[in-house]
């Protein structure tokens, strides 16, 4: 709700403020409704574009960290899973056609 609401606020809000802002620095207080309408168009088309700029570091972000503790459980999975002399004559005995190249303690 806050970010709808923060959203709502940068696109139509700001623009005006900032339109006052600019008019009077120019000393043109007059025009301080057509720069916020000028502003507010410039901040309506741009929206798409930071918004879907936003949402893919978002993103991005989070498919990192969802891939960092995927790796991480892989190394506990591979460090947990050593297979034995033992093992290795076990599997040689159930399936013969199966080789065991490395993992061998």
């Amino acid at each position: 709700m806050f970010v709808r609401f923060a959203i709502f606020v940068v696109i139509v809000v700001l623009p005006f403020i900032l339109g006052t802002l600019i008019a009077r620095l120019l000393k043109l207080k007059d025009l301080s409704g057509r720069i916020g309408v000028v502003l507010f168009a410039l901040f309506l088309g741009l929206a798409p574009f930071i918004a879907q700029n936003v949402i893919g570091y978002t993103e991005q972000a989070e498919y990192e960290d969802i891939h960092a503790a995927w790796e991480e459980r892989g190394r506990e999975r591979a460090s947990n899973s050593k297979i034995t002399e033992a093992g290795v004559e076990q599997l040689q005995q159930a399936r013969p056609d199966v080789k065991v190249y490395q993992g061998i303690e």
